[in-house]
């Protein structure tokens, strides 16, 4: 099981990067170029990875609510439905906003994008 110390270290690699490929995204708007379609899946793979990472490793989830079986691919299969299952489970209301915070922070550079190009 993760310490609390590498739980918040995959969270802040996620703000980090989410932040930093947001910026790429403005910076290479207001440039009159668009990221690519790799960049984003890119970006969508990895940002991915570490919130299931995180949300696996979260010691409030019940025995009851981990199956034996590979707990990750699960939770990466059915990423919002179950991840917010397990959350409301171990954190109540709470567990959903960290949720959708989560699924905020891999939609962020297409949220920016969406918001720059509506102002601009």
């Amino acid at each position: 099981m993760a310490t609390a110390t590498s739980r918040r270290l995959y969270l802040v690699t996620a703000v980090v990067m989410a932040a930093m490929t947001s910026g790429c995204a403005v910076w290479r708007y207001q440039g009159g170029d668009q990221l690519s379609e790799e960049t984003l899946r890119l970006y969508s793979l990895l940002m991915a990875i570490l919130l299931v990472s995180w949300l696996v490793t979260d010691p409030k989830i019940p025995k009851a609510h981990r199956p034996s079986f590979d707990h990750g691919a699960l939770v990466w299969a059915s990423f919002p439905l179950l991840a917010a299952y397990h959350m409301f489970a171990a954190r109540r209301w709470r567990g959903i906003l960290i949720v959708l915070g989560l699924m905020g922070l891999l939609a962020a550079p297409n949220l920016v994008l969406a918001l720059i190009d509506a102002v601009g």
